[in-house]
């Protein structure tokens, strides 16, 4: 029975990512967990013990994999788009601050006065 609800929660989980992903996935990755998933909905109509965990193991390191996948190409985007931005003192002139200095900041020294009463 823990085997079977384990299983099911996993084709559950695995459905629901995938389908976000969407084409972030590659083929071969995307073809390898539609199979895993499809023969753990195979396995799931099943009562065979050996066959559920089979199947649950397999499902796993297909997304496993497939999440890996998906980690690996965000930190390529990531780095990608870091590299393609200049860095400061980059541009036009030494002068230029970068974007998140450009805010209407004024620096004043104060003083605390304390009142007689």
């Amino acid at each position: 029975m823990e085997a079977r609800h384990q299983l099911g929660f996993l084709v559950y989980q695995v459905g629901r990512d995938t389908a976000e992903w969407g084409e972030k996935a590659g083929a071969a990755t995307k073809e390898r967990v539609e199979s895993a998933l499809t023969k753990a909905k195979e396995a799931l109509k099943g009562d065979d013990l050996g066959t559920l965990n089979s199947a649950r193991d397999e499902l796993m390191q297909a997304f496993s994999a497939a999440g890996q996948e998906m980690y690996q190409a965000q930190a390529a985007e990531s780095e990608a788009a870091a590299s393609a931005e200049p860095g400061p003192g980059a541009g036009a002139g030494a002068d230029e601050r970068p974007a998140a200095e450009d805010e209407d900041v004024v620096e004043a020294d104060y003083e605390i006065v304390e009142e007689e009463k």
